[in-house]
């Protein structure tokens, strides 16, 4: 459930915030139609340098317009939400805004601690705290920036609270306010209330990316052939220069300092030994802006903070080759995050919550993988409704699984199977709780006996953990389930997931796994809650 105070703003009220921005600034050179000013817009071209910020993004109505507009208007081979981050509430919201490509960078904006430099901040924060939001863009905003909001009007019609009477306070000394009137009345999701628009400019002043030199000498004529004939005047070119070469000696050595400064405090913080900060650093470099520099490179050590995390909770060696890219994905988008305590903690505690069903959604992947090649891997259950459900057959035949030697002497695994080994292996150690890392598995076992001199029928057989393998010449692979109880767990597992199970087993087979719950234990059921033998209906006998 969407929260309550989610108005996504309309695109009328989006141009009137964003127009002193959108307005072009023609040379007068171009027809208004013409290919040439549709591909350069002065105004989106210096639009698209500025860092923006919206802070209660909702599902990133205005940002879509605004990105939208940029890539309408500048013609530019990156895209215009590079520069853009959220922050938004609502888990639900912000997965809309990972998925439109945005930098989520926080939940909680008020509780936001970061230090990204923000040229422009432009929001419509909730109408009842809408206050307190305003306040925090003007802490966040860099100097030299902009805040567009919008407000409640009753805010500033009622100034009888502490916080709104430093926000009149601060409009009258830095910006303005409009009154819009009931522009969400006929919005996507309507409300009555009055509107007012507030727009705000933090004055310029040094910051810690300010960098002002002085030369040590006093300036005086360029140096040439012909400055050499006043012996006064090439005295003091010649000071001058080898006091700003002193100068220059020591601005690198202090750029020395900070190079090792850098590679000792990121030494723990890459995720790779192989990975290098300098050059990091180097590729965050934006011509022009020291400020857009910094964060890119904020960017880029957050992302690797916590991947460095999220490798530390290990849950990557359990996902299947399809969750790993989707996971990837998803830890690109945490790779915005502010990185604080209660952040890694949320994300940490969604992980862990959401193993189980990343394993269950790993056992019907490798399931699917089992039965799409060969119909002799689909075991028919009699009973069940329809032809288009089945269960695995114990023995799976999977096609261009290896190719033989170069010698021709052995074989050699198709490097095109190996995921497919790894993520059949990691499911069964799940279902019997063992140790995906020490485990024999089918691709090792296929590696280690490869060379070996197949048997007089031309079949090459090996043993993993799991299955019995024969591997043939034309580059098939059978696979036959070494433990029957481990076949049968794997096919309840799937057609459970699958919503396969008739009433009664499905009832059972829930029963069970809430029990299992209880008990915090994932490893294999007793015996004696096996499921009952091949080709007949599945039934369960729960423990007493």
């Amino acid at each position: 459930m969407l929260n309550p105070e989610f108005f996504p703003t309309p695109a009328a009220v989006i141009q009137r915030m964003l127009d002193p921005f959108f307005n072009p600034a023609s040379t007068g050179d171009e027809e208004p139609g013409s290919d040439r000013y549709r591909r350069y817009n002065p105004a989106a071209a210096a639009l698209r340098k500025l860092t923006i910020l919206e802070p209660s993004a909702g599902s990133g109505s205005i940002v879509d317009e605004l990105t939208a507009w940029l890539d309408r208007e500048d013609y530019h081979s990156r895209s215009g939400k590079q520069n853009v981050y959220c922050c938004e509430a609502d888990p639900e919201l912000r997965a809309v805004l990972h998925d439109k490509g945005y930098k989520v960078i926080a939940n909680d904006f008020l509780n936001y601690r970061g230090d990204h430099f923000f040229d422009l901040i432009i929001m419509n924060p909730p109408f009842s705290n809408g206050d307190r939001h305003l306040l925090k863009a003007w802490d966040v905003v860099a100097a030299g920036g902009d805040v567009v909001c919008l407000l409640n009007t009753e805010t500033l019609a009622n100034p009888y609270t502490e916080t709104r009477q430093l926000l009149a306070r601060l409009i009258e000394d830095h910006g303005t306010s409009e009154a819009l009137g009931a522009v969400f009345a006929e919005a996507e999701r309507p409300t009555n209330v009055a509107v007012s628009l507030v727009r705000l400019h933090k004055p310029a002043k040094a910051d810690r990316l300010t960098f002002e030199f002085t030369s040590r000498g006093r300036r005086g004529p360029e140096l040439n052939e012909n400055l050499f004939a006043n012996a006064v005047a090439t005295r003091d070119v010649i000071g001058n220069m080898a006091a700003e070469y002193e100068g220059l000696k020591a601005q690198y050595a202090a750029y020395l300092q900070a190079r090792e400064g850098m590679k000792f405090y990121a030494k723990s913080l890459l995720r790779s030994e192989y990975q290098d900060v300098l050059k990091l650093a180097e590729a965050s470099l934006e011509r022009g802006s020291l400020r857009t520099s910094y964060n890119n490179f904020a960017d880029e050590m957050n992302q690797q903070i916590w991947g460095l995390v999220l490798d530390k909770v290990n849950i990557q060696k359990l996902m299947t080759a399809d969750v790993r890219r989707n996971f990837a994905a998803f830890s690109k988008a945490q790779g915005y995050q502010e990185f604080t305590h209660e952040a890694v903690a949320e994300l940490v505690a969604l992980v862990l919550d959401n193993r189980e069903t990343i394993m269950e959604q790993a056992v019907e992947s490798v399931f699917d993988t089992f039965t799409k090649y060969h119909k002799e891997n689909r075991l028919h259950v009699e009973g069940w409704v329809t032809n288009s459900q089945w269960k695995v057959n114990r023995k799976v035949i999977l096609p261009y699984a290896v190719e033989e030697s170069y010698s021709g002497k052995g074989f050699r695994v198709n490097w095109s199977r190996r995921d497919d080994y790894a993520d059949i292996d990691r499911v069964m150690c799940y279902l019997t709780g063992e140790n995906y890392d020490t485990c024999v598995g089918i691709d090792t076992a296929l590696d280690r006996y490869g060379n070996q001199n197949p048997n007089p029928n031309g079949v090459w057989t090996v043993y993993s953990r799991f299955f019995e393998i024969r591997a043939f010449k034309k580059g098939t692979v059978h696979l036959i389930f070494r433990e029957e109880f481990l076949w049968q767990e794997f096919n309840l597992r799937a057609c459970a997931g699958k919503q396969w199970l008739p009433g009664p087993e499905m009832a059972a087979y829930r029963a069970r796994q809430a029990k299992a719950a209880t008990t915090k234990t994932h490893s294999m059921v007793p015996e004696a809650e096996q499921v009952a033998a091949p080709g007949t209906q599945m039934q369960l006998q729960l423990a007493a």
